[in-house]
């Protein structure tokens, strides 16, 4: 909340101070798709048993609104001793 006249300038100066030249940050809006509900239950269930993994390639890029498809989803997972890591592979 900006209560003061004053406090706009305040707070960009502040963005400028912290992210250099950056006054506007993107705020990403995702497609709504009923893969997408899959991946994140997928990534929640990796992320609850401490498995480290990174999603990417056309999927992210079409959630993000700048591909019209995508073709794969691509998961890359760290190797660690895992009894579920191990069910994956």
């Amino acid at each position: 909340m900006f209560n003061g006249s004053n406090a706009l300038m305040r707070a960009d100066r502040l963005i400028r101070f912290i992210a250099c030249n950056v006054t506007r940050f993107l705020e990403l809006q995702p497609r709504s798709v009923p893969v997408k509900e899959i991946m994140e239950v997928l990534l929640l269930h990796l992320y609850a048993h401490d498995i480290c993994c990174h999603l990417r390639g056309c999927f992210t890029i079409y959630m993000a609104h700048i591909l019209n498809s995508y073709a794969s989803i691509h998961l890359y997972v760290v190797l660690k001793v895992s009894s579920l890591q191990n069910l994956l592979f």
